[in-house]
């Protein structure tokens, strides 16, 4: 071969320096950006915090706001619109920063979202703080709250923890590179799986809250740190660790309890709380006397005398109850069974009683104050659900109770509504034996009346009416209503009721001897002062007249009646005969009663409507790539929000189907909302793999609609099956289902938006959607359920996605797509 003669052969050719390492020849030194695996177990903690953080917040605004499903919304309303605030503001942030830095940005934004995450903990402490100081600082306290100023406290603290978190999430992406939204979306959405269970299973009662946060503050830090994203992480395990050691070292958490409750209740002195998985338990001592006051939540659940202390409203209630029975037997106790009530109905001749609690933590407490009750043998104790309890003794062999005795707080939450619903009535009248009764109550504020209560105590008659064949109703300050399976059996005739009393020869030790002879006249006397019969026919008028909506589990108005009735009385002026009706939030609960189908069309017009006006906008201009593109991008941006309205209104549905079927089980509500999360995940996973297919995003929305409309099938079908535990796996794949048509969009929905030259379009997406689920949370459980009922809502959730899907056209033909 010839050479080349432009080359000496004697001459080695000169050395040239190996190529720089791609991408690093123009970095700055300390700017490398952190590891994937760090980036990673940071999205998961963020999301495991958060979580847990956003329970912690819901059971203490249940505890300080006389919280029901409303504020279960609005606290979940409050927190995602928060989280949705803190991404879109770290998002612009970002988007300048990124311009600034170069190649240093990934490393900045890690830096940001680290120092933030160091800082959870404390942030959950100044929540808790100011959820009880807003409380303690109230005049009357918690229960004298109006419903604006409980909304505003839950907003209010909720807002740090989820701002910060919805800030770490964005910055987090920042860090990686850009194609991991959707690998930090799952990692978000296990650690979201893993905070609830973690959280449900082993923390509560473990740790009080004020402790919780910081504790789970340095332990995720290590976990991090572990991880390989060292800067910062260490800094947050020790402000962590000392913040832990100083709020549990000053007991910070007993004496913010003690002085929100020296406010709530001034004299009385705080003997002990606790965290169960219930809620949150307290127990207060009388000033002057031996006497416990037990609260659940806030609310009361029953002052037990000193030991040997005669009880006189416990006393009256056991006979008027078992005075309904020609020959009561076998009682069954809901509620009211750590007190009192339960010896006084044995000593007003039941000869067996089933007492249900559906918290054991509280028999612990009240032994603490009162020392161990004497064992009765004709005394059974069921910590159960009552709906449950009754779900699992139907049969033909299961024994009939005489009488059904609920003692039960107002029907201001989902959860106790379900024992005035037509469904529950059916099955208590199953229980019942051919001439059993059920006897039950509700507030009625008898010193405002009209036709508030009016309502409320129509609807609860008019339910029963589905279910008995007779319902009395005595007035007072809570309406009595007592239920007979035949005509006759039950009676508000004082004279009647004493002679049965005086047949059976029940006489009380502290009754006068003297008497006994006359004992059907004393009773008679008794029972005069209990029932007030000249009013009797005067209240069964004007509740033949009031407007009686059916409380149904698929519709359960009258919690909406009776959250009207609470925020009369908390917020009334008392110069009015229906005082504070017609003004401030109670015009507001008014109206949400008058609510119908055709208003909530409105959602899908108003999402519609921009895009009509963008495409019409862009016809007109004849500029390719403007108002077409804008177009596309608020279709993407639209769907995301009906696709977040959609999960959170479908697991809203579930939680209150799955709480009628099986009763309010901590742990088990708490799987519930896990298993949406792990939905959420492998959906986001699938979605990954098939976002550029041609029409998946369509062919999912659709999918969402369709669920829509068959859920509430699904449900009613369920609903003839019972509490049967085969059952359970049923509902587990219905909310798996849910979570897998939300998350499988997400993956979709970012490459959409990176087709119309977005950079980094998951916080844009996330933002969107969060703000969608926000209204899911808070219009679904405290609006559309209650008052149209779970089918109708789903209807107006389908109407939305439709509108998306329309939404969503422009966007079509910008898709990065691929053929199948």
């Amino acid at each position: 071969m010839p050479q080349d003669s432009s080359v000496s052969p004697e001459r080695p050719p000169l050395p040239t320096a190996p190529p720089p390492p791609p991408n690093t020849e123009h970095r700055p030194p300390n700017t490398a950006p952190p590891p994937p695996s760090a980036v990673a177990a940071l999205a998961a903690a963020v999301g495991l915090f958060a979580q847990t953080a956003q329970i912690v917040m819901f059971r203490e605004m249940l505890a300080t706001c006389r919280g029901t499903e409303v504020f279960f919304g609005v606290v979940l309303a409050a927190g995602l619109l928060w989280t949705a605030l803190g991404s879109l503001l770290a998002g612009l942030f970002a988007r300048r920063a990124s311009r600034r830095r170069g190649a240093a940005w990934p490393q900045r934004a890690w830096s940001a979202a680290a120092a933030l995450f160091a800082l959870n903990g404390l942030l959950l402490i100044g929540q808790v703080a100011l959820a009880r100081h807003r409380t303690a600082a109230g005049a009357g306290g918690a229960a004298e709250l109006t419903f604006l100023e409980a909304v505003a406290t839950a907003a209010l603290a909720t807002a740090p923890v989820a701002l910060a978190c919805g800030a770490q999430f964005v910055l987090a992406l920042h860090a990686a590179p850009p194609r991991a939204f959707g690998r930090l979306y799952q990692a978000d959405a296990w650690g979201a799986v893993a905070g609830g269970l973690l959280f449900t299973f082993l923390l509560v009662g473990l740790l009080d809250p004020l402790t919780l946060g910081p504790v789970l503050t340095a332990a995720l830090c290590l976990a991090v740190h572990l991880a390989g994203g060292r800067r910062w992480m260490a800094t947050g395990f020790v402000v962590g660790l000392v913040a832990a050691v100083a709020a549990w070292g000053y007991g910070l958490d007993g004496r913010l309890q003690a002085r929100r409750w020296r406010a709530l209740q001034p004299g009385y002195r705080l003997v002990a709380t606790r965290d169960s998985r219930f809620g949150h338990l307290a127990v207060l001592r009388h000033p002057g006397e031996r006497q416990h006051t037990l609260y659940h939540d806030g609310g009361l659940v029953e002052t037990v005398p000193p030991p040997g202390a005669p009880s006189a409203d416990a006393r009256g209630l056991a006979l008027f109850a078992l005075a309904q029975h020609p020959a009561p037997r076998r009682v069954l106790l809901v509620g009211r069974a750590v007190g009192r009530l339960p010896r006084a109905l044995l000593e007003a001749g039941a000869q067996q009683l089933d007492a249900l609690e559906l918290d054991p933590a509280l028999f612990d407490l009240a032994r603490q104050c009162t020392g161990a009750q004497p064992h009765d043998p004709r005394l059974r104790r069921h910590f159960a659900d009552g709906r449950y309890f009754l779900k699992q003794r139907r049969g033909p062999d299961a024994a009939r109770y005489d009488v059904i005795l609920l003692e039960l707080p107002t029907p201001l939450s989902a959860f106790v509504n379900r024992y005035y619903t037509a469904e529950f009535f059916r099955e208590a009248r199953a229980a019942l034996g051919p001439d059993g009764v059920l006897v039950t109550s509700v507030m009625a504020a008898a010193n405002y009346p009209g036709e508030t209560v009016s309502r409320l105590s129509a609807s609860i008659v008019r339910t029963l009416g589905t279910a008995f064949a007779e319902v009395l109703v005595v007035p007072g300050e809570r309406h009595l209503f007592v239920a007979a399976a035949r005509p006759g059996v039950a009676s508000l005739d004082p004279q009647r009721l004493g002679e049965r009393m005086a047949a059976r020869g029940v006489w009380f030790d502290d009754f006068d001897p003297a008497f006994r002879s006359a004992a059907a006249d004393y009773y008679a006397a008794l029972f005069s002062n209990l029932i007030p019969t000249s009013q009797v026919a005067d209240l069964r008028r004007q509740l033949a007249s009031a407007p009686a909506p059916l409380n149904t589990d698929a519709r359960p108005i009258t919690y909406q009646c009776a959250l009207l009735v609470w925020n009369q009385i908390v917020s009334a002026s008392t110069q009015a005969r229906d005082p504070g009706l017609r003004g401030g939030t109670n015009a507001l609960f008014r109206a949400a009663l008058r609510f119908r189908f055709a208003h909530g069309l409105v959602l899908p017009a108003a999402l519609l409507l921009p895009t009509l006006v963008l495409v019409a906008a862009g016809r007109w201009r004849r500029r390719p790539g403007g108002p077409g593109r804008a177009a596309a991008g608020y279709g993407i941006l639209a769907t995301a929000f009906a696709t977040g309205l959609f999960g959170m209104a479908a697991e809203i549905v579930l939680l209150f189907a799955f709480q009628s079927a099986y009763g309010y089980a901590y742990a088990q509500v708490g799987t519930i909302v896990a298993a949406f999360m792990v939905g959420l995940a492998v959906g986001a996973r699938v979605g990954a793999r098939w976002q550029r297919r041609v029409g998946f995003l369509a062919v999912v929305v659709a999918a969402m609609a369709v669920y829509c409309g068959g859920l509430p099938l699904v449900l009613r079908a369920l609903a003839g099956g019972g509490g049967s535990t085969a059952l359970y796996p049923v509902f587990l794949s219905l909310v798996l289902a849910a979570g897998f048509l939300d998350g499988a969009t997400f993956p979709a929905l970012v490459a959409a938006m990176q087709g119309l030259g977005v950079e980094r379009p998951g916080a844009w997406v996330y933002s969107a959607d969060l703000a969608g689920a926000s209204l899911g949370a808070l219009a679904t459980g405290a609006l559309l359920i209650p008052v149209l009922g779970n089918a109708a809502a789903l209807g107006l959730v389908a109407a939305a996605l439709a509108a998306a899907l329309a939404c969503l056209l422009p966007a079509f033909s910008r898709l990065p797509v691929r053929s199948a």
